[in-house]
């Protein structure tokens, strides 16, 4: 490992690699690497140090691409390549918002990209990337990459990329690759994840599943719970059920747009909702490690989902629960776990701790985090205990407030001033 980046890792937020992590950052530059390893066992910095193990941070121009399936594993991976500090200049593409933004934050200094491969593809077409330096291709959660519907893209992206070296990285094994792929030179890189996941079905008459579910979640009330679905449909239906029975509640899912989706995690990031109720579109790329709790409410497509959501719990040595929800003709699916224990009928549980305050100015406005804690603690009188997770974007900022706390203030915010500038203050919806 080169001295930079083992004075690099020093900035994570633990102090030990895992033995997964410790075996990729060995890996040399002659060859592609495939990194199989479960949901929860650090495979994103795993690869990340594959990648960077061989990096010359004396090159100008892209060295590498990451390719991402969707825009939140993107936004993660590029998260924690920040974290590093490195002296690498990276950018995050993805669709949902203007490309010519990107565009011209591409033509400043740029060494590491990663992106969706739809962008990157409207990208490479419009001549806004230049592939002469770039080494090595990454394709994190590839079996999905690989599912038909992004085979065209991913041959579409080769075609434009003269990369020698690949790094694929998932939590399942696909049943096989594509051509592409199937001459590489490859070494494999495999790790466990330590976990603790108790597994339990509970069977509900027919009909009456949205019942049973809102049972489980008034007896959980402290549980940040994610709720499985199939459809979008079945989130939005049953995320409506919920709200109308007093839970706080984010629907995830592709068919809304990207403010919504990046809203509706934050809240359930930062503990202002208890539930979120998603399709498997959330069952990959979501760093939430507080999850003790995942209902299957609808049954899992295949094993591979099975394995990706059952993955969003018992993260970080935490330990973890995972519901199945089986009408009574799917009881015997999963004959070999034991019956949960219903729980009884409880009432509606309080309101979360947090509430998310949004604020009309991010990163382009020149707010950065201390000015907004500054604000909070020194302005509004609001002690240090009371506030939590701060998210800066580029024209809007979230900070998750004890409520309590913020339904006393927030009668004053309207005529306070951050950095001399009059912004909106108020809940986020």
């Amino acid at each position: 490992m080169q001295d930079i980046l083992r004075e690099a890792i020093k900035n994570l937020p633990f102090d030990q690699l895992t033995p997964l992590q410790e075996e990729s950052a060995k890996c040399t530059s002659s060859k592609s690497q495939v990194v199989i390893a479960p949901t929860g066992s650090g495979k994103t910095l795993a690869f990340l140090l594959a990648l960077l193990s061989s990096w010359d941070f004396t090159q100008k121009g892209v060295q590498a691409i990451i390719l991402s399936p969707t825009r939140e594993l993107a936004m993660q991976i590029n998260k924690v390549v920040q974290q590093l500090r490195l002296p690498i200049h990276t950018q995050c593409v993805y669709g949902g918002h203007d490309i010519n933004t990107e565009i011209n934050r591409l033509k400043n200094e740029c060494d590491l990209i990663v992106a969706t491969p739809g962008r990157l593809i409207d990208l490479l077409h419009r001549e806004a990337i230049t592939s002469d330096s770039m080494s090595c291709l990454v394709f994190d959660e590839y079996d999905k990459l690989l599912e038909l519907g992004f085979q065209e893209e991913i041959d579409e992206i080769l075609s434009f990329i003269p990369a020698n070296r690949f790094i694929l990285s998932s939590a399942t094994q696909p049943k096989s690759l594509p051509s592409s792929f199937q001459n590489l030179e490859t070494e494999t890189i495999s790790g466990e994840r330590l976990v603790e996941i108790e597994k339990f079905k509970l069977i509900h008459p027919e009909n009456q599943g949205d019942e049973y579910l809102l049972d489980i979640l008034y007896a959980h009330p402290k549980d940040q719970t994610i709720v499985f679905c199939e459809f979008r449909e079945n989130t939005e239906i049953v995320g409506t059920f919920l709200e109308q029975n007093g839970l706080y509640v984010s629907v995830f899912h592709g068919g809304l747009e990207q403010d919504e989706r990046k809203r509706a995690l934050l809240k359930f990031k930062n503990g202002s909702n208890q539930v979120l109720v998603c399709t498997d579109l959330g069952a990959r790329g979501l760093d939430i490690p507080q999850v003790s709790l995942v209902i299957h409410r609808d049954f899992p497509s295949n094993e591979d989902q099975e394995t990706h959501r059952n993955g969003r719990t018992g993260r970080m040595g935490a330990k973890g629960t995972v519901v199945y929800m089986l009408a009574p003709n799917q009881a015997e699916s999963k004959s070999e776990i034991a019956i949960f224990d219903y729980p009884e009928a409880q009432g509606i549980p309080p309101a979360p701790k947090w509430v998310t305050i949004y604020f009309s100015a991010g990163k382009k406005q020149k707010i950065r985090k201390g000015d907004l804690l500054g604000f909070l603690t020194k302005d509004a009188g609001i002690k240090g205990k009371d506030i939590g997770l701060i998210e800066v974007e580029d024209n809007s900022s979230f900070v998750a407030i004890d409520r309590t706390v913020w339904n006393d203030i927030k009668g004053r915010m309207r005529k306070q001033r951050v950095k001399n500038q009059r912004l909106k203050i108020e809940e986020a919806r």
